[in-house]
């Protein structure tokens, strides 16, 4: 049986919506027609998300290997936490990564 809080719901039911921002000052300064597409406000402050996401809720596994100690393995990391799977095991030499930080706090 499906724990109901670790139920996978498709992507577009989980992502945030991507941010448009009309940058006019902006735009008027380069001389442009100018929109910004933001994604700093999905989970994990990346687009890595969808992807990480969509591979946990079609991978069967419990537990995911991934080569990324960055946003797609933060974006992974999360997936996992999110859908009730082990966290991600990541690339070797992790220890002295930046992304380390981020994939600890997310799995």
């Amino acid at each position: 049986m499906t724990d109901p809080e670790h139920s996978p719901r498709p992507v577009r039911e989980v992502i945030r919506p991507t941010t448009i921002i009309e940058a006019v000052r902006l735009a008027r300064r380069l001389g442009v027609a100018l929109t910004i597409a933001s994604e700093t406000f999905q989970h994990t402050g990346s687009f890595k998300f969808r992807a990480g996401y969509n591979i946990v809720i079609q991978v069967p596994q419990r537990h995911l290997i991934t080569a990324s100690s960055g946003n797609f393995g933060q974006a992974l990391a999360c997936a996992c936490q999110r859908l009730g799977k082990l966290p991600p095991l990541s690339a070797p030499g992790i220890d002295g990564c930046i992304g380390r930080p981020g994939i600890t706090s997310e799995g």
